[in-house]
């Protein structure tokens, strides 16, 4: 059992398994991610310290991560209302004298929402991912996502996510600043993310996970 087709192609690469042994059951979030409130939004930004408005990224420094080039992309865009927040085990010490990046550092699963709901985009720069949950966390929290086509992302962000192909922080930031500036874009995406999210489920994932249970101990 894996997570997305990518991950089920990966298996087959590298591990041999016969492809009829393999079977897709992807990820979703959870029933926290919803749009927030505004007062919920400003009630956590303050908690961290975040001023909006603010584009969003989270995860670790595992080097597939690549949280540096999201760094760099946002130093591109030169927008000085503009915030980055970066959520996450990050331990990153040494770009935390910018005045424009916030590193709150590890996020509760409670406030996790209210971030998500408050950026104007979610900026979603790894080089791979099995599934890719931020996506649709951010999808079902109603706001529009950025990313790379790194792993399964691709697949999991679908039409709904404006996708990247490769890591040219110029054409990563023209593509963000765009974006920021048409509003009617901005929301057609937030309205698709929000029907893209709804396609994932974790009673769909535990249906499917049931079904091959079943079908083993046939």
């Amino acid at each position: 059992i894996t997570v997305s087709e990518t991950s089920k192609n990966d298996i087959l690469r590298f591990i041999k398994i016969p492809e009829e042994k393999i079977h897709v059951t992807y990820l979703a979030p959870r029933e926290i991610f919803v749009p927030q409130s505004e007062e919920i939004i400003n009630k956590v930004c303050e908690k961290y310290n975040i001023t909006r408005p603010y584009i969003f990224t989270l995860g670790s420094r595992w080097a597939r991560k690549n949280l540096e080039f999201a760094v760099e992309v946002f130093k591109e865009l030169k927008k000085e209302s503009l915030k980055l927040v970066i959520a996450g085990d990050t331990n990153w010490q040494e770009i935390s004298l910018d005045e424009n990046i916030v590193i709150p550092g590890y996020v509760s699963d409670e406030d996790l929402p209210a971030l998500y709901s408050g950026a104007s985009l979610l900026v979603f720069t790894s080089r791979y991912e099995g599934f890719g949950l931020p996506v649709v966390e951010s999808f079902a929290c109603g706001t529009p996502v950025v990313c790379s086509s790194g792993g399964a992302l691709k697949e999991v962000a679908g039409e709904a996510g404006f996708v990247k192909e490769g890591f040219d922080k110029k054409e990563w930031a023209q593509c963000i600043t765009e974006l920021l500036s048409d509003s009617s874009m901005l929301s057609v995406m937030r309205s698709n993310g929000l029907k893209r999210a709804k396609e994932f489920s974790w009673r769909k994932t535990a249906q499917l996970t049931l079904d091959v249970y079943k079908d083993v101990l046939r």
